[in-house]
């Protein structure tokens, strides 16, 4: 039977060999995946897939945009001519998703090292000093300095950071999205006119999303109802509230890009999680 004084044996061999190699790692994983969002610039290629209505690059750099240009081809927009639009070199575009998941890795970095702090054993030493360092790190355990709850709750509080900035990076709000957030064209030069939308955002951990719209406000000299069938022989078109007012959305693209620098850090990420999922289960064991 599998007694108290077992448990807490056990708990002593997990702290002294298995949670400081858990820590160091988790402590890479971490600290790989920041340096992988710092100022590093890439050019990214926009293409649309199977036709030649976006083409164009972007630059990344940290946590923002800070160059780019694209050509856009849509049906129903601009009579189906040619759009040349470039991002304003005066300014960046931002990447919330990204700085808020940079903001999330230095906190789950912090919290490693303080309980590395705490729980890591001094480098060993040979001899009666060796033998003083584990028997002073014993009786620590059996005064319950260091208890198995409490690190059982840090480690469940870092999984919930890290999966929290994989999050981040996977999903977006939709009120910072179109229709519900307004557009901001002066990121742009010349500065978008209000019938045309493009936003940049984090598909997923390692791609860039573009999202393209050409919409047209309803006119108020014309009834509604005579707007609607006058529209509705466009099928694909979605009719939409932006800026208080209803639209029609006549053209819609989305792309992805993938960014060469992130192509890690998913599987970075999924290795933190693990690990502090791996400590979780080992004293839950033991509970």
């Amino acid at each position: 039977m599998f007694t108290q004084k077992d448990s807490q044996m056990e708990f002593e061999w997990i702290m002294r060999h298995r949670l400081p190699d858990i820590l160091s790692r988790i402590h890479s994983y971490l600290t790989t995946s920041i340096a992988c969002t710092n100022s590093q610039r890439q050019t990214l290629a926009i293409t649309a897939p199977n036709n030649d209505m976006v083409k164009g690059v972007v630059t990344i750099d940290g946590c923002s945009l800070v160059k780019g240009e694209l050509n856009i081809k849509l049906p129903h927009y601009n009579r189906g001519q040619p759009l040349k639009v470039a991002l304003n070199p005066t300014t960046t575009y931002p990447l919330s998703q990204l700085s808020s998941f940079r903001d999330c890795m230095h906190l789950a970095l912090t919290q490693v090292e303080a309980i590395q702090q705490i729980i890591i054993i001094p480098e060993r030493k040979s001899g009666e000093e060796g033998a003083a360092a584990e028997q002073e790190l014993s009786e620590e355990y059996d005064e319950g300095e260091v208890e198995s709850t409490w690190i059982y709750n840090q480690f469940n509080a870092l999984s919930k950071v890290v999966h929290d900035a994989v999050k981040m990076l996977s999903s977006v709000d939709e009120e910072k999205l179109f229709p519900i957030r307004e557009n901001d064209g002066k990121f742009f030069a010349p500065e978008l006119s209000n019938d045309l939308v493009i936003e940049f955002y984090m598909a997923n951990p390692s791609s860039l999303a573009v999202s393209i719209y050409a919409i047209a406000y309803h006119q108020h000299a014309i009834p509604l109802q005579i707007q609607s069938q006058i529209l509705s022989r466009f099928k694909q078109m979605k009719i939409e509230t932006y800026k208080g007012n209803p639209i029609e959305i006549l053209d819609e693209v989305y792309l992805e890009c993938k960014i060469p620098n992130l192509s890690h850090l998913e599987n970075d990420l999924q290795g933190a999680l693990g690990l502090c999922e791996s400590v979780v289960d080992l004293l839950e064991a033991l509970r």
